[in-house]
């Protein structure tokens, strides 16, 4: 799922004539030169203040074209985190079915490339050679019928906070227990992998007077912080 998108180019003045068409037509346009897995139709800000019914053009999409489609509804007024959290959700609901569970396998949860770049790659890595079968990666590049059998994760990976609300679907839904936490620095990496495979929690630590300051995405910024504590062993980080 990486590439395949395309803009409507809503404007304010398209509120007379109507919108759903002009979603319609772009799907079209699109699917002439692609046939994609699913097909996701979100607002930008002007079709959100236009009240752009997402809805219906999503289910004319579905019914004309036979493939799997959907909609979220993203107002432009939110942190970016909110946006990803909801899409990832969005298509969970689509695409994913109940299956039996597989030992020892884990989906990634959230790590987009804003937050992370291409980490999710290398997350992958380091999970497969801890022993673990990855499913599916969720906000980096995946091929749909991966993320059809997420479902049969034993325990997700959540290593951005954008993918808090998929994980909370999925234990919900299917039962899937998670760990939320991105593992980076040696140390902490290795007390990431102990809490997969025990089930134990990771809890921050108390602040106390704070001296550093780290700024970013909160679960690398956690790592970091972790990183500096244990292996440089600085205090006072928050």
């Amino acid at each position: 799922l990486s590439g395949n998108m395309v803009a409507t180019e809503i404007r304010m003045e398209d509120v007379v004539g109507g919108t759903g068409g002009k979603i319609e037509a772009k799907a079209r346009q699109m699917l002439a030169d692609n046939k994609p897995g699913c097909i996701m139709v979100g607002t930008g800000p002007a079709s959100a203040m236009i009240g752009t019914d997402i809805e219906s053009a999503s289910a004319h999409i579905e019914m004309e074209s036979g493939i799997p489609t959907s909609c979220v509804e993203l107002t432009g007024n939110q942190f970016y985190d909110v946006g990803i959290g909801r899409t990832l959700e969005a298509m969970a609901r689509l695409l994913v079915k109940p299956m039996q569970k597989i030992n020892g396998s884990c989906n990634i949860l959230g790590g987009n490339v804003i937050d992370q770049g291409g980490n999710a790659t290398a997350i992958a890595e380091w999970l497969e050679d801890k022993g673990f079968t990855v499913l599916s990666r969720w906000g980096a590049s995946e091929k749909v019928k991966n993320m059809r059998q997420a479902a049969g994760a034993s325990i997700n990976l959540v290593t951005a906070a954008a993918g808090l609300p998929l994980a909370k679907y999925f234990h919900s839904t299917y039962g899937t227990p998670y760990l939320a936490a991105a593992p980076f620095g040696c140390s902490w990496a290795d007390r990431v992998h102990t809490a997969l495979r025990t089930g134990e929690h990771l809890f921050p630590p108390t602040c106390g007077s704070p001296e550093i300051l780290i700024l970013g995405e909160q679960f690398t910024a956690n790592a970091i912080r972790e990183t500096l504590q244990s292996e440089f062993h600085l205090q006072g980080i928050q």
